[in-house]
C-alpha cells in the first residue's frame, strides 16, 4: 500500500512542474484565437469596434445565444 502512494509522488510532481507551461501554452493560444476571431470578424465586414464587442463575448459563446446549436454536437 505504501509503495503504491509513493508512485503517485514523482507523477505529481511531474505534472506540478508541467503546470506553468500547460498554462502559459494556454494563455497565449487564446489570444492568438481573438485576434483571428477579430480579424475575421472584420474581413467580413464588421467594424473593429464591433469586432472589440463581440469579441469580449468569446469566451462564453452561450452568451451570444448558440445553446441550441450546442446542445446538439
Amino acid at each position: 500500500m505504501a509503495s503504491e502512494m509513493l508512485k503517485v509522488v514523482p507523477s505529481s510532481m511531474g505534472l506540478l512542474l508541467r503546470l506553468p507551461g500547460i498554462y502559459t501554452r494556454l494563455y497565449f493560444a487564446r489570444r492568438r484565437a481573438l485576434k483571428n476571431f477579430k480579424k475575421e470578424l472584420v474581413k467580413n465586414g464588421l467594424t473593429w469596434e464591433a469586432a472589440e464587442e463581440l469579441a469580449q463575448l468569446y469566451p462564453d459563446i452561450t452568451k451570444l445565444g448558440f445553446q441550441k446549436y450546442l446542445k446538439n454536437t
